[in-house]
């Protein structure tokens, strides 16, 4: 985690979503060092990985969210027993409690393991809706899908949305329309996207996200930016 790129594309954010944090419970404080103005909500998947004895490729994965201090006193944990998805609950104004998840869906692979972990996440998902029936969602992160291509997680993905008429949101036109690439086999895709409750969203004013690239010598970061009003 690069905590100087953390500062700069934070943008006066009100809340942040983060995925593959690769960060365990002992060093989530980084994020905290890194954005002394937030409240840090972390999940870790390490130690769990730990446990089974996975060490290689990317297995470490960990979803954050951050909340501006300026309403940490509005916001609360939401349990949510899966480190693919970190939840928090806010009350931005009257009567208007806010569930807004940070996601970081399995790699596909075509596999019968990603298809049940992918299914396990969306599970979790539609758990907190139905315990916050009450509250609007923004779900936002890596969800590996994506919104074009029809293959069993986008079904999956498609089905939950269609269930609790979620808004699975566009890019803007002026936006980068992808989020994923691989240089080497000229490999580009949009996997990454928030998934809103309609009345969250005025037309006139966004209905869309928009993405900006940050290039560094050894990775890259991608970051999305949705406004709400």
């Amino acid at each position: 985690m690069n905590e100087r790129v953390c500062r700069d594309r934070a943008y006066d954010a009100d809340i942040i979503l983060l995925q593959e944090t690769w960060l365990c419970n002992a060093t989530s404080f980084r994020l905290n060092d890194a954005l002394k103005d937030y409240t840090v909500y972390h999940t870790s998947s390490v130690e769990d990985k730990f446990v089974t004895g996975v060490y290689t490729g990317r297995p470490f994965g960990g979803t954050a969210v951050l909340v501006h201090k300026k309403l940490c006193s509005h916001s609360c944990r939401v349990v949510t027993d899966n480190s693919r998805l970190t939840a928090v609950r806010c009350q931005l104004k009257a009567d208007n409690d806010i569930i807004i998840g940070s996601v970081y869906m399995p790699f596909n692979d075509n596999s019968r393991q990603n298809h049940d972990d992918f299914l396990s996440v969306v599970g979790v998902m539609q758990g907190v809706i139905d315990k916050h029936y009450s509250c609007s969602f923004i779900f936002g992160g890596d969800f590996n899908t994506s919104k074009l291509t029809l293959n069993s997680t986008q079904g999956l993905l498609s089905n939950v949305c269609d269930k609790n008429s979620l808004l699975w949101l566009d890019p803007g036109h002026s936006s980068i329309d992808y989020t994923y690439h691989n240089g080497s086999l000229g490999s580009y895709s949009l996997i990454d996207y928030f998934l809103c409750s309609p009345k969250l969203l005025d037309s006139t004013v966004c209905n869309h996200w928009t993405m900006v690239r940050t290039c560094l010598t050894i990775w890259q970061l991608c970051v999305i930016l949705c406004a709400m009003e």
